[in-house]
C-alpha cells in the first residue's frame, strides 16, 4: 500500500489600525486628529498552502485599504488587492528547493505601476 501525505493548511489575519496625529506642530497643523500618512486603515490578508511529499502549492491574496499620501488627506492612493501563486520543489536531503512564484495575478486594475512577474527561485541550504 502506498500512502502519500498531504496537509493543507489556511491562514488568515485581519488588522484595524487607526493611527490619528494627536499633537499638532501649530495652529496651521491640518494634519491633527487624521489618519496619519501610508496606514491603511484596513487589511487583510489569507493563504493557503497544499502540501503534497516534496511540492507545495501556495495561493495568497491581500488586501490593503486606501491610504493618505499627505497629511492633510487632500489626496490618497486607493486600496488594492494582491493575488500571488507559488510552486515549490523541496528536497530535503538534497538541501535544495526550486520555487515558481507569480505575483500580482488578477484580471483587475491593482496598482498602475505594477503587473504581472514571474521568478524562478532556486535556493541551496
Amino acid at each position: 500500500m502506498y500512502v502519500v501525505n498531504t496537509q493543507i493548511l489556511f491562514n488568515l489575519n485581519y488588522s484595524f489600525t487607526k493611527t490619528t496625529n494627536q499633537t499638532p506642530i501649530n495652529n496651521l497643523d491640518n494634519s491633527f486628529g487624521k489618519q496619519l500618512r501610508y496606514v491603511p486603515l484596513n487589511k487583510c490578508n489569507f493563504s493557503i498552502k497544499y502540501q503534497m511529499k516534496d511540492f507545495e502549492l501556495i495561493y495568497s491574496v491581500l488586501y490593503n485599504g486606501q491610504v493618505y499620501t499627505v497629511s492633510d488627506q487632500s489626496n490618497f492612493l486607493d486600496d488594492y488587492l494582491l493575488n500571488n501563486f507559488l510552486i515549490k520543489y523541496l528536497k530535503p536531503k538534497a538541501r535544495f528547493e526550486y520555487s515558481l512564484k507569480v505575483i500580482h495575478i488578477s484580471p483587475m486594475k491593482i496598482i498602475q505601476t505594477q503587473e504581472e512577474k514571474f521568478f524562478l527561485i532556486f535556493n541551496l541550504n
